[in-house]
């Protein structure tokens, strides 16, 4: 054997170049075949009477050497060669109990470990006891002298016999030369590892959460020139988080506070004050009729649509603004959007995308209907009514205008009922009746007064047929033999429905049109089609609606198509056998109007553009308007650009203790408020399409779910700060741990667990059962000792004393075991009463040849061992070796540090 395949080899512990790893851990590694460690083993199974049954050395073995007391030489071929002193090797008659298999539990149906590959793994420990800050050197090496001949030189040894001997003897000590198959190195860190780490962790104390939360601020002179008392006023102003107990009482008076109050509020009213002509200006103020003062900023005014603050008021805009604490939130947010402007205005171009190529074309449609517009004011409006017939008649059929458009009527329609004969409202007639023309030259008469007289009614042509024929009956169908007489029935009547259809359409658009162009006086007798024919298609010209329904009512629809019919020539004054005398007038007005620009370029880029119900849009030529979102939890801005202000005192915080807090929300609020002011003015400056209330910011706290922290704030109406969070009022808290265990196991996990009354006669709380756990909402990490996590859970449930009746939580500090490990600890335990107790001291070694754990010595159990013994086989010893994630679990209601 001269090799191991790398797609065999799994897992090594520890990791390769790992650093600062705990010192009672055992070194091993995985191979995915499990037959590995035995398949090459010239050794036979222990034989029954020798106290060892069933025992089988493996070939292969892991050691574990200290690096600056061994060599290892890669050149070698065909393996590299280890050189190291038998003082650190294991003892090879104790090399049964470090290689096992392990096997996991199969899917339902597999038959057996070759039908289900990956879930059974071999694996070699190394019994070494490690030592504190050592660099190490792990190898897989053969165990035979058959293997350590094939690894040095390729071939078995000359001597068969001696190929089953060990490959070495502990005693005497000296130097080997070992065929390595495997290698990696790793240094261990100090003897601490989780266990003894995390037992360090203690509530604070409350002198020390005493001095969290709080920054003292002087406001007895506010500003240069305004001194409001002589003596210091101090007003304790609180950050992102804050202990469960009360600050510390101001110094600072009511009265203090009232005239810091009202000299906020004249600063930040002057603007609107001096805009509206209230206030005369001041020695070097701007004056009235100019763009205003600069002033301090009126943080949230523009998302409510106020410019001014009113002292006294109850409500979240003069409560952030008059209030010092929240006035300075609400300024650390805008400092945090200044000092990453740029950063941000990039994020806010990437998002703007199609809504930029949306503003293009807008601007583009705007530019259209200008155009537009100045070429219909020069070259359509002058138009006479003759000349717009003419202009209009290629589109006549579809062109409406005016109020027409409401009845369905087209230009066509109009003029079709007109008296005005068809055929003057073409084209080819205005050519054969062009000024110039010698038609024209020969009447003497302008084209523009045979229009209007045409549509007054006033000319006609020589023998002019009647709008509506006189004769509606259907022509007569003869059977020709090839059809039934029910054949000829349904002709007949499909002739008579289209002639009718016809008749009642061309009779709908008279009257429409008497309406609306006729001379004023006729209209009130114009009479109403009744309700049961469908006005709307008739309107439109719908030929097929009309004619299903005159199928389908013939004798109806025929009855009312005569009366209507004879009322219209016979009682109408704007109506003639001809057709309606229209105010050409009127219709030159209309079909103006129809031919106006107006929205027709927004309609037509309406259907190009979708714009989304959420983006702000004020007309169709109006460009979109948005805001960017940033997701980002923006408690990581202010502990870059604030730390103070995220736990005032945090720096003073000992290590190695933990602490519960409370979200600060009116903090919270504050700072999110004026993030967004600033965002918004820097949109504006930077002339990003926004109206300037969009609320980018929406999260502080981290939140794997994606829960937004605040709603818009244009939706803020009322309430008082704080009051605006979507989570409910106290339903977060947070958890502040500092100490090495967060260093060196950054991936530990922290958890709440809802703890369960004891029964009568115990005073221990114990925890249910894992289903009811809580994890973090987030995970805030503050320095690389130092980490923030916030919980869902109300702070009356974690701050009360515990009861049988509400016995409160435990927070639970568990060690991540991603992947088995395999070790003893390292300070010995007060008790012994399961396996997981057992340590280093009861582990049994070779007196002389300490350091290493023997397998096949002598240990006694403890009270409760189970199932498992030492020294039975392989499997019992990697049982009682195996390393539990520890916990360690600490009530609620100790780590909320009220002096109790």
């Amino acid at each position: 054997m001269i090799g191991l395949d790398p797609r065999v080899i799994g897992r090594m512990e520890p990791a390769p170049d790992a650093a600062d790893c705990p010192p009672n851990f055992l070194a091993c590694v995985e191979f995915s075949a499990p037959e590995l460690p035995w398949l090459f083993t010239p050794a036979r199974p222990s034989h029954k009477g020798d106290g060892r049954e069933g025992r089988l050395a493996p070939w292969i073995v892991l050691v574990v050497v200290e690096t600056n007391r061994s060599s290892l030489d890669v050149s070698r071929v065909p393996l590299p060669v280890l050189v190291v002193g038998t003082d650190q090797l294991p003892d090879l008659d104790d090399s049964w109990g470090w290689a096992h298999i392990q096997e996991t539990d199969r899917p339902s149906g597999s038959l057996g470990a070759g039908s289900a590959p990956g879930y059974a793994v071999s694996r070699l420990v190394c019994p070494r006891r490690l030592r504190e800050n050592t660099g190490y050197r792990a190898c897989v090496v053969p165990a035979f002298l058959g293997g350590m001949q094939a690894g040095r030189t390729g071939s078995s040894p000359a001597d068969d016999s001696s190929e089953y001997d060990k490959a070495w003897e502990i005693h005497p000590t000296h130097d080997v030369n070992l065929p390595v198959y495997l290698h990696w190195e790793f240094r261990t860190g100090d003897q601490q590892g989780f266990e003894e780490l995390v037992r360090r962790l203690k509530p604070a104390e409350p002198d020390t959460v005493d001095a969290l939360g709080s920054r003292a601020a002087d406001i007895s002179q506010p500003w240069r020139g305004h001194t409001l008392s002589e003596e210091s006023a101090i007003l304790h102003i609180q950050g992102a988080l804050r202990p469960f107990g009360d600050p510390p009482p101001d110094t600072a008076s009511p009265q203090v506070r009232a005239d810091l109050t009202r000299l906020l509020s004249d600063h930040l009213n002057k603007p609107a004050s001096m805009l509206a002509g209230l206030a005369a200006p001041g020695p070097g103020d701007e004056q009235a009729e100019g763009n205003g003062s600069v002033a301090p900023p009126l943080y949230g005014g523009r998302h409510v649509n106020r410019d001014r603050v009113e002292p006294g008021q109850e409500g979240w805009l003069e409560a952030l603004n008059l209030d010092p604490a929240t006035r300075l939130a609400a300024r650390i947010g805008g400092d945090c959007v200044r000092s990453r402007q740029e950063t941000l205005m990039a994020t806010a171009w990437q998002q703007l995308g199609a809504a930029r190529e949306a503003n293009r074309l807008r601007a583009i449609a705007e530019l259209a209907t200008g155009l537009c517009q100045r070429l219909h004011d020069k070259h359509v409006a002058p138009l006479t009514t003759a000349e717009l017939m003419r202009f209009t008649a290629p589109v006549a059929p579809r062109l409406r205008g005016g109020p027409a458009p409401s009845l369905g009527l087209t230009v066509a329609t109009e003029t079709t009922v007109s008296a005005l004969p068809n055929g003057v409202a073409t084209s080819t007639f205005a050519r054969l009746m062009r000024p110039a023309g010698p038609v024209a030259r020969a009447m003497g008469t302008p084209v523009e007064n045979l229009v209007r007289r045409g549509l007054d009614g006033d000319v006609t042509v020589p023998v002019p047929a009647p709008v509506v024929p006189a004769d509606l009956a259907a022509p007569d169908i003869s059977p020709d033999g090839g059809g039934t007489a029910s054949d000829i029935r349904i002709a007949l009547n499909a002739a008579k429905a289209r002639i009718v259809g016809r008749a009642l359409v061309t009779v709908s658009g008279m009257t429409n049109t008497a309406r609306v162009l006729s001379a004023p006086g006729g209209d009130a007798e114009l009479p109403e089609l009744p309700d049961d024919l469908p006005t709307l298609a008739l309107a439109r010209g719908d030929m097929d609606a009309v004619q299903t329904f005159v199928m389908d009512n013939l004798p109806m629809a025929m009855t009312s198509l005569h009366a209507v019919a004879d009322s219209l020539v016979d009682g109408h004054s704007a109506m003639t056998a001809h057709g309606v005398r229209v105010d050409t007038s009127r219709l030159r007005t209309q079909v103006v109007g129809a031919l106006q620009p107006g929205t027709r370029v927004g309609r037509r880029l309406a259907d190009r553009v979708k714009v989304p119900a959420d983006l702000r849009q004020q007309g169709p030529l109006d460009p979109v308007q948005m805001h960017p979102l940033f997701p980002v939890p923006t408690a990581l801005y202010l502990l870059e650009t604030a730390p103070e202000w995220f736990l005032p005192g945090m720096q003073g915080f000992p290590a190695d203790r933990t602490v519960l807090l409370t979200p600060n929300d009116r903090f919270v609020e504050a700072f999110l408020v004026g993030l967004n002011h600033e965002m918004n003015c820097e949109l504006h400056w930077r002339e990003y399409p926004t109206d300037r209330i969009g609320t980018g910011f929406k999260r502080f706290w981290p939140r794997p779910d994606g829960q937004w922290d605040i709603p818009p704030i244009s939706a803020w109406a009322t309430g008082d700060l704080g009051r605006h969070l979507t989570s409910a009022e106290g339903a977060l808290t947070a958890l502040l741990v500092r100490g090495e265990v967060i260093r060196r196991f950054p991936d530990v996990i922290v958890s709440a667990a809802p703890a369960w009354a004891p029964p009568p006669g115990d005073q221990h709380l114990s925890v249910s059962g894992t289903e009811w756990w809580k994890a973090p909402t987030g995970v805030i990490p503050v320095d690389p000792s130092t980490r923030v996590y916030l919980f869902d859970i109300p702070r009356d449930a974690l701050r009360n004393r515990p009861t049988r009746e509400s016995p409160g939580w435990f927070i639970v500090f568990q060690e991540n075991c991603q992947r088995l490990r395999f070790g003893f600890d390292e300070v010995p335990s007060t008790e012994y009463r399961t396996w997981h107790d057992l340590d280093w001291s009861k582990v049994p070694q070779d007196s002389g040849h300490p350091g290493f754990a023997k397998a096949s010595g002598s240990l006694a159990p403890p009270s409760d061992p189970g199932d498992a013994r030492w020294s039975t086989d392989a499997a019992d010893v990697a049982r009682i070796s195996l390393q539990l994630p520890f916990q360690l679990r600490i009530h609620a209601y100790q780590l909320v540090g009220e002096d109790r």
